[in-house]
């Protein structure tokens, strides 16, 4: 959690330090700018400042706020910061790095809206959209977080870039209680090298490619309660070969939602494990859960610790792979998978097996299993406890039930 207090009242606390310093009316740029100070774009803080009135900058100006430093926060009060767009290549509206925090803050017609960079800085109760390449973005390395965030209509640039919410550093990432939405590319794109990524309670619907994208090598990955519907390519997608050639570490997901996406609902590549707790539903998508397994003599295990649904989906759940690879799916003796009525105008159906060897343990619901050539019970297929799959006769799918029989993840 890198320290970050949710439901914290940063601002009261700030306010609190500032009084118990010796001179509370202190040089500019210390712990607090009193209100008939006027803020100008490029100003530099390493304490308390608070805006009073919108800040529009200019296409020269390639900095709206800069703050750094741990004791250097931002309380914008709903006024807004403001770029005016056209060839502001480099711009940032709020420059936030080495531990630095705003809030309340609406930022607009940047090139990147709020880049955070160092150590562990925190944007919180804001608005961030319209920029260009991103309207967030994070490098360096330390401990981020996002919470209670807008991140709305990243536009691109000439049909690259329009990220959401764009995660290049090292460390850890926590996105709490946010949505990303309209974005150009992707609404939230995490590749920093060995990451650890947290999003709690985010929705990522309506981007023009993926809804998350979670590329980066030897990382771990926590979505819980979080929905991505309605994406021009993937709900979620799970794969560190995005950028580089890596194997994704840890994958955890509970209480998800995707519908509705132009490619797959959930796709895992080249993972070591994934654990699916809670409620897992992935509808009228391309596959509704695919998992694949590219990398040499390698083996990808998902365990199923919960309910999912497959529905609706041209192929409902999907293994692919070279032949020399394995896949483990393993559903938990209180876990249920149902992947039932998946095909579209006549095309696919409930489970795909395609080259690799994929092994299930447990119980699935399910009408076919067949291979991309359409053959039923492709030799790769085995069934070590039990399959409901009663091929060619279809059978009656149940409401997944599910109960938390093994302790919850933690994390």
């Amino acid at each position: 959690t890198c320290g970050y207090k949710r439901g914290h009242d940063y601002y009261k606390a700030m306010e609190e330090e500032w009084a118990k310093t010796e001179d509370a009316q202190v040089a500019d740029g210390q712990w607090y700018t009193p209100p008939n100070k006027d803020i100008e774009c490029g100003d530099e803080f390493t304490g308390f400042v608070k805006l009073t009135s919108n800040l529009i900058c200019p296409n020269d100006e390639l900095r709206g706020i800069v703050l750094n430093g741990p004791n250097a926060f931002l309380d914008c009060d709903d006024f807004f910061i403001s770029g005016t767009g056209g060839d502001m290549t480099s711009s940032i509206g709020i420059y936030l790095q080495n531990g630095a925090t705003a809030i309340n803050c609406h930022v607009f017609g940047f090139d990147a809206g709020v880049f955070m960079e160092e150590g562990n800085n925190v944007l919180k109760d804001s608005t961030v959209a319209r920029s260009i390449k991103a309207n967030i973005a994070t490098d360096g390395e330390g401990c981020m977080t996002v919470d209670n965030v807008l991140s709305e209509g990243a536009l691109g640039d000439d049909g690259d870039f329009g990220d959401g919410i764009d995660i290049g550093h090292k460390g850890d990432m926590n996105i709490y209680d946010s949505v990303s939405t309209g974005n150009f590319d992707d609404g939230v794109d995490v590749f920093g090298e060995g990451l650890c990524f947290y999003a709690e309670n985010v929705k990522a619907n309506l981007n023009g490619d993926n809804g998350f994208f979670i590329e980066h090598e030897d990382g771990a990955t926590y979505l819980k309660m979080v929905t991505a519907n309605s994406n021009g390519d993937d709900g979620i997608r799970v794969d560190p070969g995005g950028t580089s050639v890596g194997i994704s570490e840890d994958v955890i997901l509970e209480d998800v939602v995707t519908l509705n996406n132009g490619g797959d609902g959930i796709s895992l590549v080249d993972l070591k494990t994934a654990n699916l707790y809670g409620t897992i539903t992935s509808q009228v998508n391309d596959d509704g859960l695919r998992i694949t397994c590219n990398e040499d003599d390698f083996e990808c295990t998902v365990n199923v610790l919960g309910g999912v649904t497959l529905e609706g989906n041209e192929k409902g759940l999907a293994f692919g792979g070279p032949t020399d690879n394995t896949i483990s799916f393993n559903v938990e003796r209180c876990a249920s998978v149902q992947a039932c009525a998946n095909e579209v105008d006549g095309v696919g159906g409930d489970i795909l097996v395609n080259d690799i060897t994929a092994t299930i343990d447990g119980d699935i619901t399910c009408e076919n299993i067949f291979d991309e050539d359409g053959e039923l019970e492709p030799d790769g297929f085995a069934c070590e406890r039990g399959c409901t799959a009663e091929v060619g006769k279809g059978t009656i799918c149940q409401s997944p039930v599910h109960a938390y029989c093994y302790p919850k993840p933690e994390w």
